[in-house]
């Protein structure tokens, strides 16, 4: 995606973008809230509130990307956004696959 909006240049409509990244945040947030206890847990439960804990802080990125393309309609912010979110997901899940290899030695890295 990130690709496509560097090719084409599509700006996102920054209201919508916002608007949509304040309600799923919120909804982000009583579900990581929810996961709080359960973070040091099994490898399924803490990928679960990582997930959580990860799209409250995207949210949060992408509310700050939506009113910055308020005052400059550009899809740098956007794209640059995009790609440290990918980045916070990947970390996750290396996280949360190094520990259900600790949990389960018959899981074996390619």
């Amino acid at each position: 995606m990130a690709i496509w909006k560097i090719v084409t240049g599509a700006v996102p409509e920054p209201l919508t973008l916002s608007g949509t990244a304040v309600a799923a945040m919120l909804i982000n947030l009583l579900c990581a809230v929810l996961l709080l206890q359960l973070r040091h847990g099994s490898a399924l439960t803490r990928g679960a509130w990582l997930a959580a804990r990860n799209d409250v802080a995207a949210n949060i990125l992408i509310l700050g990307t939506g009113l910055l393309m308020l005052a400059w309609a550009s899809p740098w912010p956007d794209i640059v956004v995009s790609l440290i979110i990918g980045t916070i997901n990947l970390r996750a899940a290396a996280e949360v696959f190094e520990q259900a290899r600790s949990e389960d030695p018959e899981i074996e890295e390619e």
